[in-house]
């Protein structure tokens, strides 16, 4: 009986980390940083020249072809008003961790903006690795429910990445004009956080990408976030006739100019002309 309570703390205390989210939501998580000129953007005139925001890994597909041999093709979800008046190349950086949870380093690529949409505040972006990247799962038949259970991950203010749950609150807002359509939830939301994923608690699945939190007058409402319905990727992907249906259709092929561009992008001349 002696052996048995001393056993029994340990057992009780004993903590697992929790590999979904590790796998499916955290890994996937990137930071992004580059320059901007000319914009009036909330996280430029609070940082200018220089801006972070953050985004998320959806694909990453091996590429056999000649151009690009051997390499795998990542696509990368984000807002569209982070990637604006880019004027440098985009920066982007995958996490690397120990036991799970603590950062090791980072590694750094190359990003390039594929496609946007203002109206939607969506882009997509790509980049080219050596080894296959984590990926998020994106739930484009995504239809939340007032008081679903969520969470978003981001890194606000280019900090170290950070996890914050809440609730929806709206699943489709009517006001303010400008984010009609958006979802809303209480997820504490702050600048840099801009193009993260917010996830279903349960399933671990993205159903939107951090867009804005809500003003009144000279103060920010951070537990007053909005969301682009990750449903309108299908919608966007219509208007371009397929152009994005590589991001989250298993049977669509990358687009060959995507890798043309890509392999333009890396290309080394050699030799002296004469």
């Amino acid at each position: 009986m002696f052996l048995v309570l001393l056993l029994l703390p340990l057992s009780l205390f004993s903590v697992e980390p929790d590999k979904k989210l590790h796998n499916m939501s955290l890994y996937p998580t990137v930071k992004l940083s580059y320059t901007k000129i000319n914009c009036n953007c909330d996280e430029c005139k609070k940082s200018p020249g220089q801006t972070v925001a953050s985004g998320f890994i959806v694909n990453s597909s091996p590429y056999n072809g000649n151009l690009l041999s051997k390499k795998y093709i990542n696509s990368v979800v984000t807002a569209a008003h982070n990637v604006e008046n880019v004027t440098t190349t985009i920066s982007l950086y995958v996490a690397n961790y120990d036991n799970w949870s603590t950062l090791k380093n980072f590694d750094t690529y190359e990003a390039t903006v594929y496609a946007t949409n203002n109206k939607m505040d969506l882009a997509v972006l790509v980049f080219v690795s050596d080894v296959k990247m984590p990926c998020a799962e994106m739930d484009t038949q995504s239809k939340p429910f007032f008081g679903s259970d969520v969470f978003k991950i981001g890194y606000g203010l280019g900090d170290d990445v950070r996890i914050d749950y809440g609730n929806i609150t709206s699943v489709s807002t009517k006001k303010p004009e400008n984010l009609k359509g958006f979802i809303r939830s209480n997820c504490y939301t702050i600048f840099g956080d801009s193009g993260g994923p917010l996830f279903y608690k349960d399933g671990y699945k993205v159903l939107g990408v951090t867009s804005s939190i809500r003003g009144s007058n000279t103060m920010f409402l951070n537990s007053q976030s909005y969301f682009t319905p990750i449903s309108w990727i299908k919608t966007w992907d219509e208007e371009l006739e397929g152009h994005i249906s590589f991001i989250y259709k298993n049977n669509s092929t990358i687009p060959q100019t995507l890798v043309y561009n890509l392999w333009l992008r890396d290309f080394d001349v050699k030799g002296k002309r004469k």
